[in-house]
């Protein structure tokens, strides 16, 4: 639900701060979550299924990168992927914040983004 992205937000800062990740790079993977979570909540609505609030994130965080792994249902389609439809913008946003990209379609799909800590 909407609602719980603003908390879900400061965790994901809290956790990255712990980690030394510096301010930047900790703003582009906080807004690449929020677009992720914010594509499921989009499904769920679409699909009216609203009543199933359950999504899996996971950070991995080492000297050399952060990974964001979501594990849901998202409103991004193939047609998404190939950069057209309403969604295409938003994707190519998120393509640009991290290093790389990868969503592997399924019920539910994985949403996997990799950001490096070092140039």
């Amino acid at each position: 639900m909407v609602s719980i992205l603003r908390s879900t937000r400061a965790r994901v800062r809290s956790v990255l701060g712990g980690f030394a990740v510096p301010q930047e790079l900790s703003d582009a993977v906080v807004w690449v979550l929020d677009t992720a979570l914010s594509s499921a909540i989009g499904w769920r609505r679409r699909e009216n299924r609203l009543a199933t609030l359950e999504a899996e994130v996971a950070l991995h965080v080492d000297d050399d990168s952060v990974v964001l792994t979501a594990v849901d249902h998202f409103s991004w389609t193939g047609e998404t992927l190939r950069g057209r439809g309403p969604d295409a913008r938003e994707w190519m946003i998120v393509r640009d914040f991290a290093d790389r990209v990868t969503l592997t379609e399924g019920s539910p799909a994985t949403f996997t983004a990799v950001f490096r800590r070092t140039p």
